[in-house]
């Protein structure tokens, strides 16, 4: 009989969470609905998630049901994190509250944290080749709440002498995304080039990450892992002009006649315009006008050596598949 893997899961409905429950229910078919019993912190419609294994827990941060957690051992994975600011209230209240509040009711039964942050914990300059080590500097409030989030949860676990796991990817592709290839998808109808072309990032397909926090799930769950941070993708990273290229390819769109530069003196001009519309223009930009691509050994190293080896233009032709239908 296989040991339950019991898992409390904050953004199960998500882009990464959706992709978890994925794979959980992968595992459910290889080793019984009885392998996996999940459950899942839901804001709304708690019956999208009705399924075998699954109990969905109404509610939403900052504030925990104490219903959330098991009385047996298991791990909490929490990718509940506000990412895009629509109603103007920042990213305080869930990120960093809910994280403090996350923290504070762990009870003695979970053996585990894993948590969904993000490189921009480092900063918005050109980053090429950084390990986890490299200097911390958020310059947006996301990425600050980012980072309050992480060191939050990575602290509780010391204190409570629980493993912790801290993934931090760059570009999230596949099943699901909204953002980053669609977001690359209209730059390139629009024709417009950014940067040299060669400028390089990190990348990741959804359900390998889901495929990651699962391994570390099971980990943690076993005791046999302490407090880590691992980047999240694979060791080659793509180009701008690769993805675009591609793109235009599969896609059928025309090519560039457009270029944006991208260098810290223009996106300093950008700032320096008023209104936050152009302030956020400038982050979006360097996000792609930039090289951004990250060491990822310790991710092959201590539990993904499959995974981080990855072909990432296979991965990227399968995100474009996954486009089609919102094309047609």
């Amino acid at each position: 009989m296989v040991t339950p893997l019991r898992i409390v899961l904050l953004g199960a409905t998500g882009f990464v969470g959706s992709a978890i429950l994925r794979r959980l229910r992968q595992r459910q078919e290889r080793w019984g609905t009885s392998s996996v019993e999940i459950r899942a912190l839901v804001r709304h419609d708690p019956q999208r998630l009705a399924a075998p294994g699954i109990t969905a827990v109404h509610g939403e941060l900052p504030t925990i049901p104490t219903s959330l957690f098991f009385e047996d051992p298991h791990v909490v994975v929490h990718f509940a994190m506000k990412q895009i600011d629509a109603d103007g209230s920042g990213f305080h209240a869930v990120n960093v509250q809910g994280a403090e509040r996350l923290a504070e009711s762990l009870p003695p039964s979970c053996r585990g944290v894993v948590h969904g942050s993000s490189v921009s914990v480092y900063g918005q300059g050109a980053q090429e080749g950084l390990s986890e080590d490299a200097p911390l500097g958020p310059e947006t409030a996301l990425a600050d709440s980012r980072l309050r989030a992480e060191t939050c949860l990575r602290l509780a676990a010391l204190q409570r002498g629980i493993g912790a796991r801290i993934f931090r990817p760059r570009f999230i592709l596949g099943q699901g995304d909204r953002f980053t290839l669609p977001g690359l998808v209209a730059l390139t109808r629009r024709r417009i080039r950014i940067g040299s072309g060669q400028q390089a990032f990190t990348v990741i397909d959804v359900d390998d990450y889901a495929e990651l926090v699962v391994r570390a799930c099971e980990r943690l769950a076993s005791g046999k892992d302490g407090v880590s941070v691992l980047h999240a993708g694979y060791e080659r990273p793509l180009g701008f002009d690769e993805i675009t290229g591609m793109l235009r390819q599969r896609l059928a769109l025309p090519p560039p006649r457009l270029r944006i530069p991208a260098n810290p003196s223009f996106f300093r001009v950008l700032r320096w315009l008023p209104g936050s519309m152009a302030e956020g223009l400038a982050t979006r930009l360097e996000l792609v006008g930039l090289p951004h691509y990250f060491d990822v050994s310790r991710l092959k190293n201590e539990l993904a050596p499959d995974l981080a080896t990855r072909d990432p233009a296979a991965v990227l032709s399968r995100a474009i598949d996954h486009l089609r239908p919102q094309r047609d």
